[in-house]
């Protein structure tokens, strides 16, 4: 996590990014100097930063809209390069999501990242449920986001076929 001196009570929309919080992190550690990793790089938004383009769906939107996600990849690149300049012409971005992204192919209504409005101390349920055969997957379900989802349809496939099962076959793609 990188942060810059953004005053956090400061509106989203009245801050560059290049002054937002920046969270990064490796998809993938590479095993040689030459192999190719992955890097996913977060900076907080909001919706009404997308207000523009709220009415526009999925390949429909409108050009501005494509320039505005050029700009904001642009920036994002020259965000992680000033802050790990080792990065500098090594970094090629694949995709830009914006709030309407994950609104629109995340089911996010106001376009959160981690979906749902979470607290400290809530409960999240495990994914085996006391009904035969009925299993629970999903943001929200052992953590939030993407990642709470990834690990919760994880550990339901170990339920559903054993777990070292499960681990014998995800050691087969290595």
């Amino acid at each position: 996590m990188i942060t810059s001196n953004w005053d956090w009570s400061e509106s989203m929309e009245q801050s560059p990014l290049e002054n937002r919080p920046l969270y990064l992190c490796c998809n993938h550690q590479a095993q040689e100097p030459s192999e190719i990793y992955g890097l996913t790089g977060i900076v907080p938004a909001q919706m009404i930063e997308m207000n523009r383009w709220l009415y526009s769906s999925p390949g429909k939107r409108p050009k501005d809209y494509i320039h505005f996600k050029e700009k904001i990849s642009l920036e994002l690149r020259r965000y992680i390069e000033r802050c790990l300049p080792e990065f500098t012409d090594n970094v090629e971005f694949v995709e830009c999501a914006t709030p309407l992204t994950l609104r629109d192919f995340a089911n996010s209504p106001f376009g959160s990242i981690y979906g749902v409005k979470h607290k400290v101390g809530q409960y999240n349920p495990i994914p085996l449920t006391k009904a035969k055969n009925l299993y629970l997957a999903g943001q929200a379900v052992v953590a939030p986001g993407i990642m709470g989802a990834v690990i919760s349809a994880f550990l339901v496939c170990g339920f559903i076929i054993g777990h070292e099962q499960l681990l014998t076959q995800v050691k087969q793609f290595k």
